[in-house]
């Protein structure tokens, strides 16, 4: 699998993770996109119909009232597979509505197949078993909101609003940023394929500068979308900031920082990086398949990456698996610093929660001063859930969850998993201390801690 450091919808969605397209689960979609252009452009045309998938009559005749009395038509179907057809057929359908948990597709794999041949269709996921894992998750993979059953209707208003009345010129010039790029240069790189994409940027698979096209990049712009918002200047400064931030790491456990700048026609802002092979950390957690030693010795490669962009003066704030890349033979790259604290900063408001909650401080999760010891709480999380496959934090919500990080006693990493060594298990119970000042105070000491049990 060819992975990169990507960007998909901030739930965090991961920047660093870019798989191989999934092949369509309905014949034909790939072949022709609904927001395809035809002779006329039927962007143009607004779409009024909604289509509601759930396997509860109940819930889809409550939705067609709803929809309807809003002024949409409303198309529905008892399942992913019988779903999936219709946005084949037709090409009205300017959202989909979605229960997450269904007899064959789940809600999941429909926003999977979905995303397969359409990148802008609004999807609403709603479920009746409402969860963290859930909820990031889809969010994760390309849904555009979340509700829970049962819900408020003038919620479910509100969004279903929301999503039908976009600002036409943005979404015409997101479209046409997505699909047209193909074989187009920017910064002196030529475009390929669109690997991945979330609520800051866009990033492309691209080709080295004239001269030395044999070299594959990432590159990663930000959204028009983005610059137009209310803070777009301060998200232009914070993606310029990143680049020059990260272009100052050189360490053999970060992605390296290969460019940044501004295209030369429209002056879009734009970093590269290295195009890695492999796979995420998430990835190989799931596997289970490195051996106990191998997992140490990550987890330290890890430390070592985290270590060298503190040394910038540079704190992560959205240390994850999905953020970390892993080679073939195990090789460790630390990724995806779109949300990072640089030196001189002040771009992040106080009350902006910026990382993914399983992953962050208490300090973080009640918007206080953050410093490196916050990176060391994520790092415990990701070595607690890399060496025993489960996270030491786990709730039906997030208000439970980040009431749990800040106030509940870490659980023990032998309880899950008892092979591992109590010398392990002390350096991840103190990474997880509630307070900064008890976590180890710098990653060299970190490094040092890990490095003695592998010996």
């Amino acid at each position: 699998m060819t992975i990169s450091t990507t960007s998909r919808r901030d739930a965090d969605v991961p920047e660093a993770m870019a798989t191989t397209r999934a092949k369509p689960l309905c014949d034909g979609m790939a072949r022709q996109s609904r927001h395809q252009p035809a002779e006329h452009d039927s962007r143009t045309q607004p779409k009024r119909t909604i289509l509601v998938i759930d396997d509860d009559p109940r819930f889809r005749k409550m939705q067609r009232g709803v929809m309807t009395a809003l002024g949409y038509a409303v198309v529905t179907a008892a399942d992913g597979e019988s779903a999936l057809p219709l946005l084949d057929e037709r090409d009205d359908i300017g959202l989909v509505i979605c229960d997450m948990v269904m007899p064959g597709m789940s809600g999941l794999d429909v926003i999977r197949a979905i995303r397969t041949f359409d990148q802008d269709l609004p999807i609403i996921i709603v479920t009746g078993k409402p969860a963290v894992d859930s909820a990031v998750e889809c969010m994760k993979i390309g849904a555009n909101d979340y509700i829970n059953k049962p819900f408020d209707v003038d919620r479910i208003k509100q969004a279903v609003t929301a999503m039908m009345t976009p600002d036409p010129l943005t979404n015409t010039e997101e479209r046409s940023l997505r699909r047209d790029q193909h074989g187009r240069v920017l910064g002196g790189y030529r475009v390929g394929e669109l690997l991945g994409e979330g609520y800051f940027g866009v990033v492309f698979k691209v080709y080295g500068r004239e001269g030395d096209t044999d070299k594959t990049f990432a590159l990663k712009i930000l959204r028009l979308s983005i610059m137009r918002d209310e803070f777009g200047g301060e998200y232009f400064e914070r993606f310029i900031r990143e680049g020059r931030a990260v272009a100052a790491i050189d360490h053999p456990n970060v992605v390296p920082m290969v460019d940044f700048g501004l295209t030369d026609d429209d002056a879009i802002p734009f970093i590269v990086m290295a195009y890695i092979d492999g796979c995420t950390l998430a990835q190989i957690i799931q596997t289970g398949n490195p051996t106990f030693s191998q997992k140490l010795n990550m987890l330290t490669q890890i430390a070592r990456g985290v270590g060298a962009i503190h040394r910038q003066q540079i704190f992560h704030r959205d240390l994850k698996p999905e953020n970390i890349l892993v080679t073939r033979d195990y090789h460790i790259y630390v990724a995806d610093l779109g949300v990072a604290r640089i030196p001189g900063s002040k771009l992040t408001r106080p009350d902006q929660l910026l990382g993914t909650p399983y992953y962050m401080a208490p300090e973080s999760l009640q918007f206080e001063a953050c410093d490196c010891r916050s990176d060391f709480f994520s790092l415990g999380v990701v070595g607690y859930e890399l060496l025993t496959g489960k996270k030491p934090f786990s709730a039906a919500n997030v208000t439970v969850l980040c009431h749990d990080i800040s106030h509940r006693a870490s659980p023990k990493p032998s309880a899950v998993n008892p092979d591992i060594p109590s010398s392990v298990e002390a350096i991840l119970l103190r990474l997880l201390e509630k307070s900064p000042d008890d976590r180890y105070q710098s990653a060299d000491d970190i490094i040092t801690a890990l490095e003695s049990c592998q010996r």
